[in-house]
């Protein structure tokens, strides 16, 4: 196998901007799908309840850094494993899980927990880094020398494909209602120059769902038959 070589991750303050851009996608989609509950499970600093109205939420993240949630403040947090939810069955009615499962060496367990705290016809807003999107096959193909494979990053015990993320969910009775475009050329890997970030995202506007380069995917929980 050839030698995978990394960009600097995360780099300077593209990713925030890739980030920022992303999670007001998802808010939109939150905003019009959801109420209730919101279980933000890898809340970090709670980035996501900038772009939620309160009025429609009630927010509460878990995470296991303790220094990640101290930058949460001053949002109800909570430190925990989310394979081991600390919380009674069908008792959240939104459940948000970005880039958390492709960590997880039992992502089985992350998917049984939040099937049992989501109500009846719950919902689940997951992403995930897509191991077949476009910008990861341009770069294999043109064999470019800081070719990034998401699935050597240290850090991931698994990596997805559009067919089994969504396989995953369907096994664990999700239906999938929404698949959202967020990104399909991160600028943290092809350029430190800001002003390039508006031309590749508008250039992420013409890639379909499943060759962006995060997989994100709103399902809602069904009851068995």
């Amino acid at each position: 196998m050839s030698k995978i070589v990394h960009l600097t991750y995360p780099p300077e303050k593209l990713e925030d901007a890739w980030r920022f851009y992303r999670l007001k996608k998802v808010a939109e989609i939150l905003t019009k799908n959801c109420h209730g509950l919101l279980l933000d499970i890898g809340c970090n600093d709670c980035l996501i309840t900038r772009f939620i109205p309160k009025e429609r939420f009630k927010y509460l993240g878990i995470d296991l850094s303790r220094q990640a949630l101290r930058k949460g403040r001053p949002q109800q947090r909570i430190l925990t494993d989310a394979c081991n939810l600390p919380f009674p069955d069908r008792c959240v009615d939104t459940v948000s899980c970005f880039e958390i499962i492709e960590h997880l060496q039992e992502p089985h367990q992350l998917m049984r927990e939040i099937v049992r705290v989501l109500k009846p016809n719950g919902k689940l807003l997951v992403s995930t880094p897509n191991q077949q999107s476009l910008f990861l096959k341009i770069q294999k193909t043109a064999h470019l020398p800081h070719f990034h494979d998401w699935r050597y990053v240290e850090t991931h015990h698994q990596t997805f494909t559009p067919q089994t993320l969504d396989s995953l969910l369907k096994q664990y009775g999700f239906v999938i209602t929404k698949k959202i475009r967020s990104i399909a050329f991160p600028p943290f890997k092809i350029t430190k120059k800001p002003n390039v970030y508006r031309v590749l995202r508008v250039l992420s506007k013409a890639v379909p769902e499943d060759s962006q380069e995060l997989l994100i995917r709103l399902a809602m929980k069904t009851e068995p038959t």
